[in-house]
């Protein structure tokens, strides 16, 4: 029996640690079609994110777990060698497809400036979401009342866009607040 758990240990420390899963086809295409309602990127924020290419492996902004499902959807480009936040900006709308992004836990798209149009009301079905950052964009129309689903939602940064209408009590009333 000794032999037989010296020769597991043994094989556990010579053969490499089982890769990733490579990007989810539905992640993949999701974020294609986020990429393809961007009308302008001055600061080649998505420049990485090609159809040939793994977005778990080689797409800036995008953290995968695993099995290869995007959990972590962020502007690139936050922090230089010299650790200082560098400005970027980017124009285009919300495409609702972010919406099929089912283990998505953090989407933060803040102080992009040019974003606009309104939040996609599908957003509402990102119940892993738990931190939602669209701050300093030019978003408009009101909050989806179907962030109400969002129940594991901690942080929810919304201000410096011209919403109109009352902000859903669901909303207002969630762990983190609306700032």
């Amino acid at each position: 029996m000794e032999i037989y758990t010296l020769s597991l240990i043994f094989l556990s420390l010579i053969l490499p640690p089982l890769p990733s899963q490579a990007c989810h086809h539905i992640d993949h295409q999701s974020l294609l079609d986020f990429k393809h309602k961007i009308t302008f990127d001055p600061s080649n924020l998505l420049q990485s994110w090609t159809p040939q290419t793994d977005c778990c492996k080689s797409w800036n902004g995008i953290a995968c777990n695993s099995a290869g499902r995007v959990i972590n959807l962020t502007r690139s480009g936050l922090v230089s060698g010299d650790d200082f936040i560098l400005d970027t900006s980017m124009s285009g709308t919300l495409s609702p497809s972010l919406s099929n992004l089912t283990f998505l836990q953090l989407l933060d798209l803040s102080n992009l400036k040019d974003l606009s149009g309104p939040i996609p009301p599908q957003f509402g079905k990102l119940s892993r979401l738990t931190h939602l950052f669209l701050d300093s964009n030019k978003f408009s129309g009101s909050i989806p009342v179907t962030f109400r689903s969002l129940s594991r939602l901690q942080k929810l940064y919304l201000s410096n866009n011209m919403f109109n209408g009352e902000i859903p009590s669901v909303v207002s009333n969630s762990n983190g607040g609306v700032n």
